[in-house]
């Protein structure tokens, strides 16, 4: 991509263009806003909405939310000489009116606001320019606002540092050849005298504050800021001349100081000290004659798929809520299959509405998960355009997309999770190497604090965040990666995959070998899980998996042992997975339950086998208090469709039917999985009925 890159002449925003050319991107100018001048510095120009091409004079600290400007205007300047590169400059004259965490709409005189200007100045000058590079490490609040406004302007953010082990990257600066020089302190530990010194001399002074009171190496927590001398990408190097001390708060416990840089000026490098010494990053795609079927193979259904082997769950959605109202499922909302297929999900949609509006509750404010079903995943680019309309201006639901086949002739289905409660929204939008981007209106995470932290966690695949491309690799790999995506956004959110609860592992039907690797082995012990084999997933994936995690250490409890049903020819197996909020009463938050459903012989079922099945399965999940269920079952076997069938009679727990190739889980017990029944629980607590 051409990407302008946002500097603030600190290691922060040099190190990340350093990661946009490792990644062969590619940097055409340089953006920055800087302080006002006392007066204009020779030699600039400014045009009538303050933007200019300037050699800018050195300016004072600001009180700035999101940029840095001690050193900015006389540093950046000599950065782009350095590089060769155009320098667009801006004045900041906005103040951090907005201060919320988010930034979702326009804040006349904001700082944000000049921002958006800047960038659009760079897009008059140099259309060309379809990204934007930053800085930000740890900052959600800078992070949004420069993914808010590439947004506004059809521009991509690229974060590469997001995210990322400050003592790592800091380490990872130094050893680069990246040379950054204190040029403000604001913290405990750090002395004026430290000031102009390098980043390289003052690694160890760092690591014993950290270890001291847990001081942020990179200073992502405003303990000190930096502007950079040199790096790889510069063709010269900086050179201060004459800086000054300028002490702000002369507290003997926590000084506050910065370096004012009185003149500098640049000078040539070595040859072999540029440009060359980074070396693009090289990932691979999965190899196509790898041990699976091609794309184009598992796309549609094959002879042995019969419609009217599939139950239909019919065209009104089911509801349920929990005793309180604070969690709320909608299951199977569908659209007119005779419509288009745009207005087939916007009659799914307008069903998932009314349904919430009898509870007073909203699409675009109020749900936090969506599964979305599509009969064919090359209709995804349609139906996503579409989906999009509906939470343009919200919090985003986290999702998980998959084909599976669909009754009735239909295309898209839908089902949701809505909440009462306040959510807690993990949206990156920035591409990084951290976890896959969601650049559309569904995020990586939506925590319930209310609920025992219950998070619901987005349908992960294995893409290579930092270039949105599948990696090499079997189901196995594909795997590891996509659970190692689920850690990283459950770690944002003070979770790990030991606090997960449930987890569904949808593996493609390109996947021939799937007896060979036992996936949900590799999952947490303790949580519930079950392997689902589909037609097709987004971008050909040959694994999505999709989890919920809560607060508190999971404890397991499992049946005595499979349960004989129908004269011994079926058995069902209960696993439940619960996270203890409160050791003493024991209470929980959330509880996942698992109904195994195995054939034990190959006898034929007669009419009224499923019933005691369904009948024990549904009685048990009203005990518990679940919403809603998931019933995995396989359309092509009499015995699993006259179980998923049976449950279609029962009201007491709706439950959502999934058409799947094949269905497992974990310690299968006796015989053949046919079925499996997945759900969740929430309890009622004095915190719940506090935030409704």
């Amino acid at each position: 991509m051409k990407v302008v890159a946002l500097v603030s002449g600190g290691k922060d925003s040099c190190f990340s263009m350093m990661e946009c050319v490792r990644h062969g991107h590619e940097i055409v100018a340089l953006a920055n806003l800087r302080p006002p001048s006392p007066s204009p510095s020779p030699g600039s120009s400014e045009t009538a909405g303050g933007a200019t091409n300037d050699k800018g004079a050195a300016s004072e600290e600001m009180d700035s939310f999101m940029f840095q400007t001690v050193g900015v205007g006389a540093i950046c300047p000599a950065i782009a000489e350095c590089m060769g590169l155009p320098l667009i400059s801006r004045t900041l004259r906005g103040k951090s009116l907005h201060q919320d965490l988010d930034y979702r709409s326009v804040v006349g005189g904001d700082e944000v606001e000049d921002l958006f200007a800047l960038l659009q100045e760079v897009k008059t000058q140099y259309p060309e320019v379809n990204a934007v590079c930053s800085g930000a490490i740890l900052s959600n609040y800078q992070r949004n606002r420069v993914e808010f406004v590439c947004e506004r302007l059809g521009l991509t953010s690229l974060g590469f540092l997001w995210q990322r082990e400050q003592h790592e990257v800091l380490t990872s600066m130094i050893e680069s050849g990246l040379e950054g020089v204190l040029v403000k302190i604001a913290s405990m530990g750090l002395k004026p005298r430290m000031l102009g010194k390098p980043l390289g001399t003052l690694l160890a002074d760092f690591e014993e504050l950290y270890e001291q009171f847990g001081f942020h190496v990179c200073g992502e927590g405003g303990e000190y800021e930096t502007v950079t001398l040199d790096c790889p990408l510069f063709k010269r190097r900086i050179v201060i001349d004459k800086s000054e001390i300028v002490i702000e708060d002369d507290c003997s416990f926590a000084p506050c100081a910065h370096l004012r840089i009185c003149a500098l000026h640049t000078e040539p490098k070595t040859e072999d000290a540029c440009a060359s010494t980074i070396v693009p990053a090289h990932y691979t795609v999965r190899d196509p004659a790898s041990k699976v079927a091609k794309a184009d193979d598992t796309s549609t259904t094959t002879t042995e798929e019969d419609d009217s082997t599939l139950v239909d769950q019919g065209e009104r959605p089911l509801v349920s809520q929990s005793a309180k109202g604070a969690l709320v499922s909608v299951q199977n909302c569908v659209g007119d299959p005779n419509q288009t297929l745009e207005e087939e999900l916007r009659g799914a949609m307008a069903n998932l509405a009314e349904a919430l509006g009898h509870l007073n509750l909203r699409v675009d404010e109020h749900v936090c998960f969506v599964h979305l079903y599509v009969a064919s995943m090359s209709d995804f680019g349609r139906v996503n355009a579409e989906y999009c309309k509906f939470f343009e201006s919200s919090p985003a639901p986290s999702r998980a997309c998959v084909q599976i086949r669909l009754a009735g002739g239909r295309r898209v289905s839908l089902s949701a999770q809505a909440t009462r409660c306040a959510r807690d929204v993990l949206h990156v939008r920035s591409i990084s190497s951290w976890a896959p981007v969601c650049i559309g209106p569904y995020s990586q995470a939506n925590k319930i604090d209310a609920l025992g932290s219950l998070t619901f966690v987005a349908g992960q695949i294995a893409l290579e965040p930092a270039v949105m491309e599948m990696i090499a690799g079997d189901e196995v790999a594909q795997f590891d990666k996509a659970l190692a995506h689920c850690d990283a956004v459950l770690k944002c959110r003070d979770a790990s995959l030991a606090q997960i609860r449930s987890a569904i592992v949808y593996v493609s039907s390109a996947v021939t070998t799937m007896e060979e690797s036992d996936l949900l082995a590799r999952l947490p012990r303790e949580a519930t899980a079950t392997l689902v084999q589909i037609p097709r997933l987004p971008r050909d994936a040959l694994v999505e998996i999709e989890v919920i995690a809560a607060h508190g250490a999971s404890v397991a409890q499992e049946s005595p042992g499979p349960r004989p049903y129908a004269g011994g020819k079926f058995y069902v197996e209960t696993r439940e997975v619960a996270g203890r909020a409160n050791e003493e009463t024991s209470s929980t938050e959330i509880v996942a339950h698992q109904y195994i459903i195995y054939c034990a012989a190959n006898e034929a079922m007669v009419a009224g086998d499923e019933k005691e099945i369904v009948t024990h399965v549904d009685a048990a999940l009203s005990a518990f208090g679940a919403l809603a269920g998931r019933v995995f079952y396989l359309p092509h076997e009499v015995s699993s469709r006259s179980i998923a069938a049976g449950f279609s009679s029962f009201q007491s727990i709706p439950c959502s039917h999934l058409a799947a190739k094949d269905v497992k889980a974990k310690n299968p017990g006796v015989g053949r999985v046919c079925a499996v029944v997945m759900a969740t629980s929430s309890s009622r607590t004095l915190e719940e009925e506090d935030h409704l």
